[in-house]
């Protein structure tokens, strides 16, 4: 096949459906390229940190943490206004966070005074980062639920026991799971 056999055939094809070929490979190509794009982690950490510190602070002159909830959290601006969106509080990861006594964020009672910080439908991934955080002792935190088909209660000293170590978090993690962190 001659070269100017090649160039009248070019000729006879559309030039729109030149650009569209061309188009569809391009999108192809940014797709491939977003598809294997490294996950970025997340500083649950300095998260974490960061809205407990809001919170004892908030109820440092109080016994205890009674009436805190994720409402009360919002009424009162305890969380930034960044992490908040129609009346929810969502984490770097883009994961829901509730706040009150248990997996559900119930309003935590008179009297009680640990409270929890839940992630709620957190991948596999996320879950596992945010397990193996390495906590300090002075930090508060007193356990963390894993709650998937299955449900974890981890402690201190406990049968499942903190800290987290990443194999142990595989072993918790499923896809969807609920990641409440209690603190005291």
């Amino acid at each position: 096949m001659k070269t100017s056999d090649v160039y009248k055939r070019l000729r006879r094809v559309s030039k729109t459906f030149l650009i569209a070929i061309c188009c569809f490979i391009v999108a192809l190509g940014i797709f491939v390229l977003w598809g294997f794009r490294p996950i970025e982690k997340c500083d649950f950490k300095a998260e974490i940190e960061m809205l407990t510190s809001n919170i004892r602070s908030h109820f440092q002159k109080s016994l205890d943490y009674h009436g805190l909830n994720t409402a009360y959290v919002l009424q009162n601006g305890l969380v930034p206004k960044k992490m908040v969106r129609k009346d929810k509080i969502f984490s770097k990861s883009k994961t829901e966070i509730l706040i009150g006594k248990d997996l559900k964020g119930s309003t935590v009672l008179p009297f009680e005074r640990h409270f929890a910080i839940i992630y709620v439908n957190i991948n596999k991934n996320r879950c596992i980062e945010l397990l193996s955080s390495q906590f300090e002792a002075d930090f508060g935190l007193s356990g963390i639920s894993v709650a998937n088909d299955k449900l974890y209660e981890l402690t201190y000293g406990g049968e499942l026991s903190l800290p987290v170590h990443e194999q142990d978090a595989q072993n918790y993690c499923r896809t969807k799971n609920t990641v409440m962190l209690v603190f005291e």
